[in-house]
């Protein structure tokens, strides 16, 4: 995937942590690697760099800051992990 931001925006009332997690999440496992998250007037970013992979986060929205979403998506979930590294195939 390249390094083009992928642009997540909600319109409304303020999304929750978990909403702002869940849309990163699934940007995350389909391979985009900088994201860039608005509601109204406020945004952050997060940018996975290096080698080893890890997300970086810059911004706030309101009292959500980005490193914290960032620290979620750099602790890997087992499932999330299996899914994305894995290929499990049923032999009989």
């Amino acid at each position: 995937m390249d390094h083009l931001p992928k642009l997540i925006e909600f319109k409304g009332r303020k999304p929750s942590k978990a909403q702002i997690f869940k849309r990163c999440a699934d940007l995350a496992d389909a391979g985009h690697t900088f994201i860039e998250v608005q509601w109204g007037e406020n945004w952050f970013t997060l940018d996975k760099q290096g080698n080893a992979g890890n997300w970086y986060g810059h911004g706030w929205i309101k009292d959500i800051a980005a490193d914290s979403i960032a620290a979620e998506l750099n602790a890997t979930d087992p499932a999330r992990f299996l899914r994305n590294h894995f290929q499990i195939i049923n032999v009989r």
